[in-house]
């Protein structure tokens, strides 16, 4: 019987070749990537749902910022992801009973924009590259506006602490602008979702919003927590949407996660997940459904192999089967703000 992982890399090299017939663009280098890195691996793929097992939907960061080709932190692929996701979601909805979406939310000016740290020049700091915060705290790299030297030093102190990289990026995810909104895509997808349960269940039939990296001294790639938590509490480990996901998972539900980029905010949900004690075989990431940022190829492959290690199960929507019949109630969320609340 051939694998789901030989079915898949053959399908892959059909559709290059069918390239011009597909409604979506094709992206053989994505794809390619992504095959090999699997086969790399070992990456098993999960062939079904069991009929006795709830469905909650895990949306990273599908905004605009990353799905459209025509902004400045775009992923290759996304398109491509969200149809997938699309297509899945449409012939499963009534399998669906929770839904989180996270949203990078980003002020304009903070630790990982452009506009924050500079070289010994004045020069702006190299996007897209792994910065040694060792430099930062050496001199090389400096705070743009002065009176903010000393929190760069800090966070760069918390990075090395942690072995983590500084990294720039250009402007992305700020709120009140059309890149911080919802990939319309999904936008009218949650609204069907919302409009398909909420007849149907007592509780908020929406999806859960996730907001993350609002504060403007550290970095969060992951929606668990920022990489350098402050004392501000929408940066440290939010327990609250913890423990809906545990009692979620521990009453047998299955989270199918999907999103932008899988090396950055979508591998950064997920392990801290796993690793805060969210059951990881009850984790599997769409991997058909979430692409990488191309330059950070080690980075992909790093995070993949420790979601593995971990227990992070694996799947292609394409052949994922939901066994069973559909939900007559959805689990749905608690009639409150959405997003994570924080003591004022």
């Amino acid at each position: 019987m051939i694998s789901s992982l030989a079915r898949w890399v053959i399908s892959l090299s059909m559709a290059a070749t069918a390239g011009a017939a597909l409604a979506q663009p094709a992206f053989p280098e994505r794809d390619a990537v992504r095959a090999q890195l699997a086969a790399e691996l070992g990456l098993e793929f999960v062939a079904e749902i069991p009929a006795d097992a709830d469905i909650g939907l895990l949306a990273v960061d599908v905004q605009r910022s990353f799905t459209d080709a025509g902004e400045a932190l775009y992923v290759p692929g996304a398109e491509s992801d969200i149809a997938t996701v699309d297509a899945f979601v449409r012939a499963n909805l009534g399998r669906i009973t929770n839904a989180w979406y996270t949203m990078d939310t980003h002020p304009r000016y903070y630790v990982g924009s452009e506009l924050y740290l500079v070289d010994a020049s004045g020069a702006p700091a190299p996007m897209f590259v792994d910065i040694d915060p060792a430099d930062v705290l050496a001199g090389k790299f400096k705070a743009a506006n002065p009176n903010h030297q000393a929190n760069a030093e800090s966070y760069a102190r918390c990075l090395a602490g942690k072995g983590l990289s500084w990294n720039v990026w250009p402007d992305h995810g700020e709120q009140g602008t059309a890149g911080w909104t919802l990939d319309p895509v999904m936008e009218t997808l949650f609204d069907d979702y919302t409009a398909h349960w909420a007849p149907l269940t007592a509780r908020a039939p929406d999806p859960m919003m996730v907001m993350k990296a609002a504060n403007p001294h550290t970095e969060a790639f992951g929606a668990v927590e920022a990489l350098c938590p402050t004392g501000d509490e929408a940066t440290q480990r939010q327990d609250l949407w913890l423990a809906e996901l545990k009692d979620f998972t521990e009453a047998g539900g299955v989270i199918i996660a999907f999103g932008e980029a899988i090396n950055f905010c979508v591998s950064g949900t997920l392990i801290p997940l796993a690793e805060a004690g969210i059951p990881a075989g009850q984790i599997i990431l769409a991997y058909d459904a979430s692409s990488p940022i191309p330059i950070f190829a080690e980075r992909t492959r790093t995070a993949l192999a420790r979601a593995k290690d971990l227990g992070i199960r694996f799947a292609l929507l394409e052949d994922l089967a939901v066994e069973g019949a559909w939900r007559d109630s959805s689990k749905g969320q608690p009639l409150l703000n959405y997003a994570l609340p924080h003591t004022q």
